[in-house]
């Protein structure tokens, strides 16, 4: 038997936007940041963004599409959102994480391009030992910790009170 639609209010469906809003901010800054160094947190932050789109996708299409109702199930929406806390809120730790290890500042007159996109690699300094050689300008790294706070207003969207 198929679970009856739950007709939620406006505002959720305005939830809903800012929460596919803040998945495609958070999708255009870690692409970039990846472009120019590859690191984990940010692919996590890309793979939680694409998530993120199919979790609003599954969420409003089957009540507004007549033809997608047969998908509805409240539950798995419950689900999802429940999920989409738990991975929103690892982005979130990844990035601030990450961006925490870059705290020295570092001058640096000569450096090899890994192939990276154009990121400097320097072996000497034990501290850019422990975070793989890798160098980033003040930009990037605030652009990194932009990533994190959006990640944090994502995690706190998909946790209020939606379709169930």
């Amino acid at each position: 038997m198929a679970s009856p639609i739950v007709q939620v209010p406006t505002w959720v469906l305005a939830l809903r936007g800012i929460q596919l809003l803040f998945a495609v901010v958070v999708l255009g800054m870690s692409s970039y940041g990846v472009y120019w160094l590859r690191l984990s947190s940010w692919g996590w932050a890309i793979f939680t963004s694409l998530v993120t789109v199919v979790i609003v996708l599954y969420s409003v299409v089957p009540e507004r599409v007549a033809a997608a109702s047969k998908l509805y199930s409240p539950y798995v929406i419950l689900a999802l959102n429940a999920v989409a806390v738990v991975i929103w809120l690892a982005a979130m730790g990844a990035l601030a994480a990450r961006r925490s290890t870059f705290k020295y500042s570092t001058t640096i007159s000569t450096c090899v391009n890994d192939g990276s996109g154009g990121v400097c690699v320097k072996r000497r300094d034990s501290d850019l030992q422990k975070r793989g050689g890798y160098v980033a300008t003040y930009p990037y790294l605030n652009m990194m910790s932009a990533a994190a706070v959006f990640s944090a207003f994502e995690m706190l969207v998909a946790n209020l009170p939606s379709d169930v």
